[in-house]
């Protein structure tokens, strides 16, 4: 897809008659962010991630800078006029408080998705969507959804629907409770809390863990590797996608 063609998928994945604040990189729209209130334009600014501390910075000062409503002085504003919302009408039997939607069309290339952060009035985050339409990006959804539904229940997000949208897939998940966590070269005492919550009594495993950096997808890829019984467990043995988990010996 070429980038305005991702961009107006994006925007018909918006909600209808709002205003929509479109934030820019290079000159091409990225983000959607509605403008509706002060909590729905606080949290819809979410849907921009920041990695670094530069980053993170001026995201702070766009989050006042929008959420104080200045954002139209600096950014282009649009609305889709309309009676339907087609993704409002799908979700609302899942979210009945769905009521508007942040949008990102995520990084250019062949596995490109856009995410979508549902929301209610009051700028709570309900769940989040993600539309594909390349053929390795709905491949990369569908893994993500055979994934989210081998996380043991409250211990990551839960699978909502995969389903046909529009000319492509979209997988809808609840959000990840909790504060985001920066990547780290080395798991942190949460993230091994996490995989030994994981990790059955009585088995040893290596696991694969991708730990994302925003909360859209959380630790949502995560699988076993290896496992072997009556061997004592230790979560902190990761493998990555260069290296082979080592045999297992039973004691």
């Amino acid at each position: 897809m070429s980038k305005s063609d991702i961009a107006e998928a994006a925007r018909a994945l918006c909600p209808v008659n709002q205003e929509i604040l479109e934030l820019r990189d290079h000159g091409v729209p990225r983000w959607f962010v509605p403008t509706g209130n002060l909590q729905t334009r606080y949290s819809g600014v979410d849907i921009r991630p920041a990695t670094s501390w530069k980053g993170r910075a001026y995201g702070a000062a766009l989050r006042t800078w929008i959420t104080l409503g200045a954002g139209r002085l600096t950014h282009p504003v649009s609305s889709k006029r309309g009676a339907e919302w087609p993704l409002g009408e799908l979700l609302l039997p899942d979210f009945p408080r769905l009521s508007t939607a942040a949008v990102s069309v995520g990084v250019p290339g062949p596995h490109q998705k856009i995410t979508i952060q549902l929301m209610d009035e009051r700028g709570h985050v309900l769940g989040f969507a993600k539309y594909a339409e390349t053929a390795r990006a709905r491949d990369l959804i569908a893994n993500e959804a055979r994934m989210l539904g081998l996380i043991p229940k409250n211990v990551g997000p839960r699978l909502i629907r995969l389903n046909r949208f529009f000319e492509g897939d979209l997988l809808v998940q609840t959000p990840l409770p909790g504060r985001m966590r920066m990547p780290r070269s080395q798991p942190d005492e949460a993230h091994i809390a996490l995989i030994e919550r994981l990790i059955q009594p009585g088995e040893a495993h290596y696991v694969k863990v991708f730990v994302a950096a925003t909360p859209i997808s959380g630790p949502a890829l995560v699988r076993r590797t290896a496992s072997a019984s009556r061997v004592t467990s230790d979560p902190r043995v990761l493998v990555t996608a260069s290296t082979r988990p080592p045999k297992l010996r039973v004691a």
